[in-house]
């Protein structure tokens, strides 16, 4: 268990696994601690795949799950409210 994990490591991981359902691969392929660490720090990212594939909320949501600036970097709070909010755009009100 990694001694440094925070909401916002939480939720880069939640950026991850969103990029990753929506494209198929991983966003990276580092294999140990040191570089995933070193690349959630600011290591480039390369998320022109996504741009390119996806429209403009699944992009949004993704990139703002992996902002590389921790303390810009949404919470679970945030992302909750900006999905309910989708959801309520759409006619759907499946989180009441």
């Amino acid at each position: 268990m990694w001694n440094n994990a925070t909401e916002a490591t939480d939720m880069w991981a939640v950026g991850c696994i969103g990029y990753e359902i929506c494209l198929g691969q991983q966003l990276s392929h580092y294999n140990n601690r040191a570089a995933i660490d070193n690349h959630i720090r600011g290591g480039p990212l390369d998320l022109s795949a996504l741009d390119q594939r996806f429209g403009t909320e699944i992009r949004f949501i993704i990139h703002s799950c992996l902002e590389l600036d921790p303390t810009r970097r949404w919470s679970a709070e945030t992302l909750r409210r900006y999905i309910q909010g989708l959801f309520r755009q759409c006619g759907s009100y499946l989180f009441g």
